[in-house]
This record gives C-alpha cells, structure tokens and sequence, in this order.
C-alpha cells in the first residue's frame, strides 16, 4: 500500500482514524472510550459511531498483529489504511471485498466486526460523510458488486 497520511485525509475518514486510534489510548489505560468518543461525535450529530467503533475495536483489538499508531503520528498504520478500505468497499457496494479486507486481522466467525463496519459506512453515508476513492482501497477489488446489506 502505498503511504497515507493523515494531512491527505477527509473529515470521514478523520472521524474513523480518531476514533479508533482514541479507543486504544482509552483501551491501554483501562478507560471506557464511549463518553469520550460519544462527546466528540455528538458534535457532528454522527453519535451513532460511537458504539460500532467501540464494538468492532473490542473484536478488531483481539488480534494480537494489529498496528495503531498514537494520535499524533501522521502517518497511517497498515491495520488503519485496512480499516478506511474496508469502510470505503462497505460504502460502494463491495460487501465481499470487505469481508476480505478486514478477515486479515478478524476470524470469519466474528460476524458482527462487519456488521459493524456496516453500521460505521451507514451512518457516515446518512450524515454525507463519504470515504473518498483512494488507489490504496481499490487494490484487488473485482468489477462486480455484491450487496448484503
């Protein structure tokens, strides 16, 4: 993949990184990250992240070879790139390309990680908060659509 950078990024993809990068910090010092999480995604009236970000960083955080960088880092991680693709594919349409993405770092058995990649696209499509195409989310996607949702 080639580098991303958080100066490169979009608001909705902002709200995404934050978020997760923000649930670790909170993970790491035994805090509860949904009062934080909640407080700043209420201001873009998209408090319904909150909860799917929390619950899909409590499966997604299991894999021991995930990579999140602190808030400060400006570059993006792998694991984080992985997660706006794997948002961007559930935006458009590209449900099994989704899966795929994101079964690089969660069990096939942990179903709800992409319904909550779904509820994360949802309600960031409700509020026009789009993730953009990049070349790094394109990678390996076929030209057909398949919709679960």
């Amino acid at each position: 993949m080639s580098f991303l950078s958080k100066r490169n990024l979009q608001l909705s993809e902002h709200f995404i990184i934050w978020g997760v990068r923000q649930w670790v910090i909170c993970n790491n010092s035994k805090e509860d990250a949904i009062p934080l999480l909640n407080k700043i995604y209420s201001t873009k009236n998209v408090q319904k992240l909150t909860v799917s970000i929390n619950n899909f960083m409590c499966t997604f955080s299991k894999n021991k070879e995930i990579d999140i960088y602190c808030l400060c880092h400006n570059e993006l991680s792998f694991s984080e790139i992985n997660i706006l693709k794997s948002i961007y594919l559930a935006q458009n349409g590209y449900d099994v390309e989704c899966i795929r993405c994101i079964s690089r770092f969660i069990s096939e058995k942990e179903k709800n990680a992409f319904e909550n990649i779904i509820s994360i696209s949802s309600t960031l499509l409700c509020k026009n908060y789009i993730i953009p195409s990049r070349s790094e989310y394109l990678l390996n996607c076929s030209e057909g659509k398949y919709r679960f949702h």
